[in-house]
């Protein structure tokens, strides 16, 4: 059904925005999203361990997601090199 559709992608949309805005600072760089199904893959380096650290924390106070996971976090050359996975509720799909 297109309205369903439609609803599901407005509910992804909002949350990318959120994402976007936390993550557009220059703490981050060469960050990328992905989204399947209800995960939202975030992958990316940052100047930081603890701005990622705050990133985790704000994703947590939103609403809409159900679950965080830690894929990768390690040191490089070019900062912390990170790779979260944020998966929305059925709420937020609504």
């Amino acid at each position: 059904n297109i309205d369903a559709v439609s609803v599901e992608a407005a509910g992804k949309v909002e949350f990318l925005k959120e994402v976007l805005t936390n993550i557009n600072t220059s703490s981050f760089a060469s960050t990328t999203l992905n989204v399947n199904n209800n995960n939202v893959t975030i992958d990316g380096q940052s100047i930081s361990v603890f701005n990622v650290g705050t990133l985790v924390d704000q994703l947590k106070e939103n609403p809409d997601v159900a679950a965080i996971s830690v894929d990768e976090l390690s040191s490089s050359d070019q900062g912390i090199r990170f790779k979260l996975t944020a998966t929305l509720a059925d709420s937020a799909l609504q």
